[in-house]
């Protein structure tokens, strides 16, 4: 009787540990230095998506039929990456909240590359004639499709788009035991990035590779993380950034906060960052050292002061004057004529530690001629349109249309640490509708992007780094990286 209750122990501790044994299985099998996938450290971009995070938040009919086929080129009749995306569980694919991505581009070689990691290769076997290959002293099998290169062993399956050479493609799966110590092709260990439901895609864009089509000197080596969170209401991303453009803003506390406007911009900058920031643009780098003596003042006056730009879209302004003009029998006589002119509606605020020092950016401002003397508010001498300064009993020195005081009053309900706070309101925008600004460049511009509905950015400094947030909200009915693409594809045309 003992014996039978020991035997029939001894069989439920195997079973549990078996049925334990396979519930783990997919997430502690350990990926020998053999059976890893490299990416190459000279990815621009590299991540992870949670692909069945995305299956629950987002049709797959809106989202894979759509511009998803054109990042791949391909179309939907042939597409195999969109057969193997729709069923990954026909596929064998495991680890489904980590699937990394990267894209290469580096002079003639472009290419982006998706990594899965799978329980067997059977299904693909029988799914697709494959070659195979040797490397390593390991059996690699690969096939071809309309978008790329498929490279596969029993633990992986790799997507290479835009590669016409399999046996390069091939180097993935050759690991070194050491990592290169500069940045080149060589390969690196796949990164791992951790699972989360609340986030559908991960990555981290290192600037140093951007395309040079892209490039520019403000994005001269940084390194930004970023996450986009699993929202179904607007797009919400998280960030880290890593550059030299931390050292232009400063954190500080903002008091006031305009949600109405069209456009409000708050921030506080370091002179230091921003002259590093002049001389890191060409073009901006001759005209600081051939006005440097003129734009010192400036520097200095916006220092580690808080500075505010409201801006509610345009105005026409009517007015009427007399010329002098001749009549039938050529006597000069005065003739009324009416006139219009667009001016931008536009508030700039810049707050002074002090009474001296706001007294003495006025005084240099007199001086130069830029702005008038006598009582306030002063005409703004410098500019094609009638504006006006004054300054406060805070020490703030506001500029602003003169034919425009219809600010909106909507402070903040207490004050928000920020390094920088912008927030876009297209709704807010006026004088559009005027046929003067319609057909202006700059309204086409804003046309291409009337599927936002409103952006919030959230910039904060924590040492030598810049985290933020930042909050997308479209006019649509889909899911915001639908509307996403839309905005994209409407921007690049």
């Amino acid at each position: 009787m003992r014996k039978g209750f020991i035997f029939a122990g001894l069989l439920i501790t195997f079973a549990l540990s078996y049925l334990f044994y396979r519930s783990c299985k997919r997430d502690t099998s350990v990926i020998s230095p053999m059976h890893r996938v490299a990416i190459p450290d000279s990815s621009w971009i590299y991540g992870s998506i949670n692909l069945q995070q995305i299956k629950k938040d987002i049709a797959w009919s809106a989202l894979l039929n759509g511009d998803f086929n054109k990042i791949f080129k391909t179309d939907t009749n042939s597409n195999t990456l969109l057969k193997i995306v729709r069923s990954p569980n026909t596929y064998s694919i495991n680890a489904q909240d980590n699937i990394q991505y990267f894209s290469v581009c580096k002079d003639s070689t472009f290419y982006k590359g998706l990594l899965f990691s799978i329980e067997n290769d059977l299904a693909l076997k029988r799914s697709f004639k494959s070659d195979s290959f040797t490397v390593n002293q390991k059996k690699i099998y690969s096939f071809r499709s309309n978008e790329g290169i498929w490279l596969y062993d029993s633990i992986n399956l790799l997507f290479v788009s835009g590669r016409s050479d399999s046996l390069a493609a091939c180097r993935f799966f050759t690991v070194k035991d050491t990592l290169p110590t500069a940045p080149s092709d060589a390969n690196v260990d796949t990164l791992e990035f951790a699972s989360d439901q609340t986030i559908l895609i991960s990555g981290n864009i290192n600037t140093l590779f951007l395309p040079s089509a892209v490039k520019s000197p403000l994005l001269d080596s940084a390194l930004v993380s970023f996450n986009v969170m699993s929202n179904d209401d607007l797009l919400d991303i998280n960030w880290t950034y890593k550059g030299f453009l931390a050292a232009v803003l400063n954190q500080s506390s903002i008091t006031h906060q305009n949600n109405e406007a069209a456009l409000f911009c708050a921030g506080n900058f370091n002179a230091t960052g921003l002259q590093q920031l002049l001389n890191k643009i060409p073009d901006l780098q001759q005209s600081y050292l051939k006005e440097k003596e003129t734009i010192a003042p400036f520097l200095t006056a916006v220092d580690k002061n808080n500075l505010t730009l409201e801006f509610n879209g345009w105005k026409k302004i009517k007015s009427s004057y007399y010329a002098s003009v001749l009549n039938d029998e050529f006597e000069t006589v005065l003739q009324k004529k009416d006139s219009s002119i667009v001016e931008p509606i536009f508030k700039i605020s810049l707050e002074q530690k002090n009474k001296t020092a706001a007294q003495n950016f006025l005084s240099y401002l007199q001086k130069e001629g830029l702005v008038s003397k006598g009582k306030q508010p002063f005409a703004v001498i410098y500019g094609n349109f009638d504006s006006e300064l004054s300054l406060n009993s805070t020490n703030t020195l506001t500029v602003h249309n003169k034919h425009t005081s219809e600010w909106a009053r909507t402070p903040g309900p207490h004050p928000l640490d920020a390094a920088l706070l912008v927030t876009v309101n297209p709704a807010s925008l006026k004088g559009l509708a005027d046929s003067q600004i319609k057909n202006a460049d700059l309204f086409q511009a804003v046309e291409k992007y009337k599927q936002i509905s409103s952006i919030l950015l959230h910039v904060k400094k924590e040492n030598n780094q810049l985290t933020g947030n930042i909050k997308i909200k479209f006019a649509g009915e889909s899911h915001p990286l639908i509307e996403l693409v839309k905005v994209l594809k409407n921007s690049g045309q």
